[in-house]
């Protein structure tokens, strides 16, 4: 018998119609009964907060590459079709942010505005992919090992998404800001908080996921940032040495620990690293003369969005590109009008989204760029001053020894990182003198405008404030050099042996680099995301003055207005603010040194429609080491001393109390009967000085006493129960 007949693959026979349309239906029918029976049995709470961010990344996607081919086709005319997906995903970001930031200046900086414009552009997007290939196909000529090593990291950073932001700087300003213009409906001054004034373009692109999501996604989009960045880096080093080449560029840009750590955050640095990685992907990918106008104007925008994502940008992005745009016109372009015609493009496509920030801030203080160059073009005074910030660099010198120490910065940083996210790791300072130094590097296009943006950026960088995360947008160019370095190094049939260790060695560092995401708030965020640790533990760990945060976003009236005594913190409120800066001598202690009494003092903060206090008296010693003064109160005098103590005494009512922290109600004015005169030194006032404001453990007080303040319809038992709970878990914190 011939077995042939039998042993015939099935994929073999032709016009095999397959199972019938019963069975396909029958299956999808039992699955979907079989899996909504089996959710009982395993929760998929855990899957969904795991699975959520990837969700919100894909739309936002969609609608930066919508975005971006609409703004493509405005910048670049017809060479917007070789546009590739690094620059093309990095304009759309640019351009839903600068759309964020001339809605909140006209007053349409709402949900629904918001909302609009990110279904509009992701529907663009979604309609581009229908038509042409999807951007994330080009993955697929990056050597495996790449992929792998930057997805397995991104999904460590992804996991923790899910768990609420706790960085400072984030719930200070990154998120803080854009939250309350969120409720304002468009920009709205705190003139006593400085770091409001900052160009915040990152924060307008949070604003995206805030209006529909919540804070969390924030963090997702500072990791898209991140992964941009790293094509970025990709792009630039494929050029320089090939394929492998720019595969080893992203790995070693987003295997950085500062990177890595700043992924989990919601932060500026990344996008400036990715706008400015962009910036120059465009400015080298070349063209004829008659498309370099509108190459440059759209490099300017890159540029100029990265700026406007952080100040410090304007050193470390804007001039370096300007350096590189200037060196590429001049050595490409021998007419003199095209060449200046160029590079006025790049500066005035620079200016469109820097614009709208620094007309804010002269309309509110005359100087464009305060807090700083205020002895050049004036403003209220402030804490925040260059000079302080060089401060932080503790090295800072003059004369010959400054300079070294600015030439040095990379190298000394590598040993002695500074802050959060300070630490940049050990390959930069050995595989960039060697990439300089390759004569085959050399050689290729684009090396030397290139090299031109890495030097100006390190000297910048050096020049300012040397944090780690601060160095990211260089570090896009430098990865791009080590990179192509790599591809040189590991390439030639001598020396086989020795090559093949190099490239183990520098895989080890790259792991060892990893370990930060081994941090205890990485490992929580874990917790939090895989159901382990409730989030609002989480919170109450590492934020303190979440439970008065959380009591004032419940409890409080929607149109009560709080002003934040020793806390510039203000995400989570969820209610109007007054917030200053921690280097800022506080608002009460002013008020107090020029009232007569404490019914003054009350009287001048209704009349700025404060109804509310909410004291942080754990914050009080930090923030007066950060003024240089004794204690917090400094500046009051004696007769404002006096008068503080009144005020607390008789002006306020305390609503809502915890270890170190309490919320406070307004008296009415007529109804405080305070005393004209006042009140004797014998009685403390608020801050660490005196010891803690409560009694002992076993007397924890939970002051939720004002039926008016607290309806039983506003916070639930369930509410009070976890509410009390944070507070008892805070004090054993403190114990």
């Amino acid at each position: 018998m011939d077995q042939r007949r039998y042993t015939r693959p099935v994929s073999s026979t032709r016009h095999d119609p397959g199972a019938p349309v019963w069975a396909v239906g029958l299956a999808a029918g039992l699955a979907v009964l079989v899996l909504w029976w089996y959710r009982e049995v395993l929760p998929t709470d855990v899957l969904m907060e795991l699975l959520l961010p990837w969700l919100w990344l894909l739309l936002w996607t969609a609608a930066a590459w919508g975005a971006g081919r609409t703004a493509a086709v405005m910048l670049l005319g017809g060479a917007s079709r070789d546009a590739g997906p690094v620059v093309t995903l990095a304009l759309g970001a640019a351009l839903l942010a600068l759309v964020g930031t001339v809605l909140a200046s006209v007053g349409g900086f709402t949900h629904l505005g918001l909302l609009l414009v990110l279904v509009l552009a992701a529907v663009l997007g979604l309609a581009s992919w229908v038509r042409r290939r999807a951007p994330w196909r080009d993955l697929r000529e990056l050597p495996a090992g790449a992929l792998a090593a930057v997805g397995v990291a991104s999904l460590a950073i992804a996991a923790g998404l899910a768990a609420p932001p706790v960085m400072y700087d984030t719930l200070h300003y990154h998120l803080a800001f854009p939250a309350q213009w969120l409720r304002a409906g468009g920009f709205v001054e705190f003139p006593r908080a400085a770091f409001s004034f900052y160009p915040a373009a990152g924060g307008m692109a949070y604003a995206y996921g805030l209006a529909l999501l919540g804070p969390w996604s924030a963090k997702a989009l500072h990791l898209w940032a991140g992964l941009l960045a790293a094509g970025a880096a990709g792009t630039l080093g494929g050029r320089l040495g090939g394929r492998r080449a720019g595969a080893w560029s992203a790995v070693l840009f987003f295997l950085t620990p500062s990177v890595l750590q700043s992924a989990g955050f919601a932060a500026a640095d990344l996008w400036v690293a990715a706008w400015g990685g962009a910036a120059v992907v465009l400015l080298l990918q070349g063209g004829g003369e008659s498309t370099a106008v509108r190459r440059f104007g759209a490099v300017g925008f890159l540029a100029g969005s990265a700026a406007a994502a952080k100040v410090l940008g304007l050193a470390t992005v804007l001039l370096p590109v300007a350096v590189a745009g200037l060196f590429m016109a001049v050595c490409r372009d021998r007419q003199g009008g095209a060449r200046w015609r160029s590079l006025a493009a790049l500066g005035a496509g620079a200016a469109v989204p820097l614009a709208p920030w620094f007309v804010r801030n002269a309309l509110w203080t005359g100087n464009p760029l305060y807090p700083y160059l205020r002895g050049l073009f004036g403003g209220p005074a402030s804490g925040l001053t260059i000079a302080g910030e060089l401060g932080q660099n503790v090295l800072t010198v003059h004369g010959f020894a400054r300079v070294a120490e600015i030439a040095l910065a990379l190298a000394v940083r590598t040993f002695h990182p500074l802050q959060l996210a300070g630490n940049i790791g050990p390959l930069w300072i050995v595989l960039l003198p060697v990439a300089v130094l390759l004569p085959s590097l050399r050689r290729r296009n684009g090396f030397v405008p290139l090299v031109l943006a890495v030097v100006t950026g390190l000297l910048a960088w050096g020049s300012l404030v040397q944090f780690g995360r601060f160095l990211l947008p260089v570090l896009v160019w430098c990865a791009a050099l080590a990179g192509a370095a790599m591809g040189e190094l590991g390439r030639g049939a001598a020396l086989r042996a020795a090559r093949t260790a190099l490239v183990v060695l520098v895989a080890g560092v790259l792991a060892w680099n990893a370990t930060v995401l081994l941090d205890p708030v990485a490992v929580e965020r874990l917790e939090v995301s895989s159901g382990v640790m409730p989030a609002r533990r989480f919170l109450g760990r590492w934020v303190s003055y979440w439970p008065a945060a959380r009591f004032c976003a419940r409890a409080l009236p929607a149109d009560a207005k709080v002003l934040m005594v020793a806390e510039a913190r203000s995400l989570y409120v969820d209610r109007d603010v007054v917030v200053e800066d921690p280097y800022h001598e506080p608002l009460l202690a002013e008020l107090a040194a020029a009232a007569g009494g404490p019914g003054e003092l009350a009287a001048r903060l209704r009349a700025m429609g404060i109804t509310h206090l909410l004291v942080n008296e754990s914050e009080m010693g930090r923030l007066a080491k950060l003024r240089r003064v004794p204690d917090y109160w400094t500046g009051a005098g004696a007769h404002g001393r006096a008068v503080l103590r009144g005020f607390f005494e008789h002006e306020v009512s305390r609503v809502f109390q915890a270890p170190g922290l309490w919320v406070a109600e307004l008296r009415p004015a007529g109804d405080a009967g305070s005393p004209r005169t006042p009140a004797p030194e014998s009685r403390p006032l608020p801050g660490r000085a005196h010891g803690p404001s409560w009694s002992s453990l076993g007397h924890l007080e939970l002051l939720l006493v004002e039926q008016r303040v607290l309806p039983e319809d506003d916070l639930k038992a369930m509410d009070l129960l976890e509410l009390a709970q944070d507070v008892a878990e805070g004090a054993l914190e403190v114990v």
